[in-house]
C-alpha cells in the first residue's frame, strides 16, 4: 500500500515536471524514455469542441504562462513576473471577419486551435520559447475546396505588456496594466477574451500608454510601454504582405492565393522583456521558429489537425529530480544513468 501511494506521488511528481517543460530547446539531448514513461504526445489531451470547454487551453514554462482564446490567434493572461499583459496579444480576421476555432487541443508544450471558415481549414499552434519571455504561432491555411480560394488574412498585433514591480503586484490574482494604471483585472479580461469575434476590435483601455514602431524592413514591429520598462515586439522570418501601425499597436496582412489542396503558413513570434532584450530575442528567434517550432511530417500536405510533432522534453530536468525523489521515498530506481542525465 506505502508503494502504491509512493509510485502515485511519483507520477504526479514526473507529470508535474513535464508539464512546467513545455517547450524544450533544440540543443536539449535526445535520450531515449525508459520503459513505462509515456511521452508528451502521449499525455496530450482529446480534442474537444469550443462548446463542451468551460476554458481553453493554457500553456507554461519554467518563466512564462498564457491561455489562448477562441478565435485563431490571440492569447490572454501573459504572464512572467515582472511583465504582465493587459487585454490581449489581438485577433486573426479572414476577408474582415473574425472566424473561431470549432476544436482545441492540449499538449504538455503546446497548444492547438483548428476549425474551418471561407473555404479553408485553419489550424494554429501555439507554444512559449523554452526558458524565456518569448511565443510562438504557426497558423496553416489549407485549401480544401476543389476550387482555388482567395482571401485576405490580417492579424492584430497588440503588445499591452508592462512591467509591474510593486509588491502586491504578484498575488494568486496578479494585477495587469490597464486604464487608471495596474490593478486586478480578471472580469475586464473575461470579458476582452469574450468579445474576440466582435467588430470592430477592441483596444486595451491604455493603448496610447504604449508606442509602435516598425523596423527591420517590415519584419519588427516593436511596442515599447511609455510608464514602465517594458517592450514587446513582434517579428516575421519573412515580411508579411503589409505590415502597418497606427503608433500604439499593429497589423500584419497577407494575400492569400491557394489551388485546391495546396497549404500555407503563417509564422510570428513575441517577444517581451526588458527594452533592448526583448528586441534582440525577437530578432534571432524567427529565424530559429523550424528549431523552435518543428513542423510535422508532411508539411507540404494539408495538415490533419491533430497531427503534432513528437514532443522534447529536459530529461536531464525530470531524471535528476525523479532520483532526488525515488531516494526520498526510498523506491527503487529501474533504469540505467543515461547520458543526458
Amino acid at each position: 500500500m506505502l508503494m502504491n501511494s509512493k509510485r502515485r506521488f511519483l507520477a504526479c511528481f514526473c507529470l508535474t515536471i513535464f508539464t512546467l517543460a513545455g517547450v524544450a530547446a533544440a540543443s536539449a539531448v535526445h535520450c531515449p524514455l525508459p520503459a513505462g514513461v509515456p511521452t508528451l504526445d502521449e499525455m496530450a489531451g482529446d480534442w474537444w469542441t469550443r462548446e463542451d470547454l468551460a476554458q481553453y487551453p493554457s500553456i507554461h514554462n519554467f518563466n512564462a504562462e498564457l491561455l489562448v482564446n477562441k478565435d485563431f490567434a490571440s492569447v490572454s493572461w501573459v504572464a512572467s513576473p515582472p511583465y504582465s499583459q493587459g487585454f490581449h496579444s489581438g485577433v486573426l480576421k479572414l476577408n474582415g471577419r473574425v472566424p473561431v476555432a470549432e476544436r482545441f487541443r492540449w499538449f504538455p508544450y503546446q497548444a492547438e486551435r483548428a476549425g474551418n471558415a471561407d473555404g479553408l481549414a485553419i489550424h494554429t499552434v501555439n507554444r512559449i520559447v523554452f526558458n524565456h519571455r518569448g511565443v510562438l504561432w504557426r497558423i496553416t491555411l489549407s485549401n480544401t475546396q476543389p476550387r482555388a480560394v482567395a482571401a485576405d488574412v490580417t492579424i492584430d498585433l497588440i503588445g499591452a505588456i508592462s512591467c509591474l514591480t510593486a509588491s502586491n503586484s504578484w498575488d494568486w490574482a496578479f494585477a495587469q496594466p490597464g486604464a487608471g494604471g495596474p490593478k486586478r483585472r480578471y472580469d475586464e479580461t473575461e470579458a476582452s477574451r469574450q468579445a474576440v469575434d466582435q467588430l470592430p476590435s477592441g483596444r486595451p483601455g491604455n493603448s496610447t500608454d504604449y508606442t509602435a514602431t516598425i523596423g527591420d524592413r517590415g519584419r519588427t514591429l516593436i511596442i515599447r510601454d511609455t510608464r514602465t520598462d517594458a517592450e514587446t515586439v513582434f517579428a516575421f522570418p519573412r515580411p508579411p504582405g503589409t505590415l502597418t501601425s497606427d503608433g500604439h499597436q499593429g497589423a500584419a496582412q497577407w494575400p492569400i492565393r491557394l489551388k485546391p489542396g495546396t497549404t500555407q503558413t503563417l509564422e510570428f513570434v513575441m517577444a517581451f522583456g526588458a527594452p533592448g532584450q526583448a528586441q534582440q530575442q525577437a530578432t534571432r528567434w524567427p529565424d530559429d521558429l523550424r528549431r523552435l517550432l518543428p513542423r510535422p511530417s508532411g508539411s507540404g500536405k494539408i495538415v490533419t489537425p491533430g497531427h503534432s510533432p513528437r514532443g522534447t522534453i529536459f530529461l536531464r530536468v525530470t531524471c535528476r529530480c525523479y532520483r532526488r525523489w525515488t531516494r526520498l521515498c526510498n523506491a527503487p530506481i529501474t533504469w540505467a544513468r543515461s547520458p543526458c542525465c
